[in-house]
């Protein structure tokens, strides 16, 4: 259900949409960097879930049909596409149709290359975001002097997912799913080009140094928080609230269900105000 913004409400209206559960890595981020002055808005889009394994036209086409509808209803002042596989393949587009601005979440690629002291950086996505030409350009541009791995571990989001049933994701999967980032040399810093696996960082750091191996951890959630800091003059005092959507029932059933007690959204809890279904088809009246 809309929540109308009321005449003394100075907030700021945010939308935060991703497939799934990811993208609570960034409003994380922007919840930390914001305490107040926000109302925030997310979707996850769990009806489409996942967004990295479908053809990039697909992608495109399906945000093109969701975006308008879902800043319109929520009169949102911004929009965040907090997925890698979304921005990398359809920003220019939803920039295009909306009037508001629309922030996208790329591979941290650019601040790997500067903190990389080997020369060697491995990037951890989908296979969409793997394959776009974005991602490619994004290593011409800022890592044309480091040796790039891109590796697209088939089941790593699905069991980032999971972690949103149960904070104990098993580490023996875990440990599988990665065997092609343990056997790569001279690797230093790992992006985390995918906004669902910072919500596991811990688990991934532990293990990959049980491994005898001792990365770097980057992602782009601080630096998300900070465009909208330098975008949008957040003023009001008003605390921050947030309501949490899904465009599938049983996903705002599961979402209603474990953000109260799954430490890996802590960040997020004190600022939650509702949790509901978003349908971007509505049923019309008879």
């Amino acid at each position: 259900m809309r929540t109308p913004r009321a005449q003394d409400d100075h907030n700021i209206n945010i939308g935060v949409l991703d497939s799934g559960i990811g993208g609570l890595s960034i409003l994380q981020e922007v919840c930390r960097r914001f305490p107040a002055g926000l109302n925030c808005v997310y979707l996850a889009d769990h009806a489409y879930f996942p967004y990295g394994n479908k053809p990039s036209t697909q992608i495109s086409t399906h945000l093109q049909q969701l975006c308008p509808k879902f800043a319109q209803y929520y009169q949102l002042d911004a929009l965040i596409l907090a997925c890698n596989s979304a921005s990398t393949h359809a920003l220019d587009t939803v920039r295009q149709q909306l009037q508001i601005p629309v922030i996208g979440v790329v591979p941290a690629i650019k601040p790997a290359a500067k903190l990389s002291r080997s020369g060697t950086i491995a990037v951890l996505a989908t296979e969409a975001t793997i394959q776009s030409r974005y991602t490619q350009d994004l290593i011409t541009q800022f890592a044309s002097h480091c040796q790039v791995h891109l590796l697209a571990p088939a089941g790593l989001v699905e069991l980032c997912e999971q972690s949103l049933q149960s904070p104990h994701i098993s580490i023996e999967s875990l440990k599988h799913i990665l065997t092609p980032l343990w056997q790569l040399d001279k690797v230093d810093t790992v992006v985390l080009a995918c906004t669902h696996f910072p919500l596991i960082q811990a688990q991934l750091n532990q293990l990959s140094i049980s491994q005898g191996k001792h990365y770097q951890w980057q992602d782009s959630g601080a630096a998300i928080a900070a465009r909208i800091d330098s975008l949008l003059q957040v003023q009001s005092h008003t605390p921050t609230r947030i309501q949490l959507l899904s465009t599938r029932a049983t996903g705002s059933t599961q979402l209603q269900q474990h953000y109260t007690h799954n430490p890996l959204l802590a960040g997020i809890r004190p600022y939650v105000t509702e949790v509901s279904t978003f349908d971007p088809e509505p049923t019309p009246s008879a």
